[in-house]
């Protein structure tokens, strides 16, 4: 593995670790910290599902190529 792939990965890992604690801090900020979880439905709370969501494609995406090098 050479270092060009080995920083790719390493940013993506925080990339992806960003977009997933971003997403849950959306979800908590209007939660018992801050008055209760964001309305079902409401654009905090579909910004959450989307932080979360790209978390987790960033993850993916990361766990194939660690398995192809």
């Amino acid at each position: 593995m050479d270092g060009v792939n080995w920083w790719g990965q390493l940013i993506g890992v925080v990339a992806s670790g960003v977009a997933l604690v971003a997403g849950i801090i959306t979800w908590v900020r209007k939660g018992p910290i801050g008055g209760g979880l964001a309305q079902k439905g409401s654009a905090d709370w579909w910004l959450g599902v989307l932080f979360v969501f790209a978390g987790f494609m960033l993850l993916a995406g990361i766990v194939v190529v660690i398995g192809e090098a």
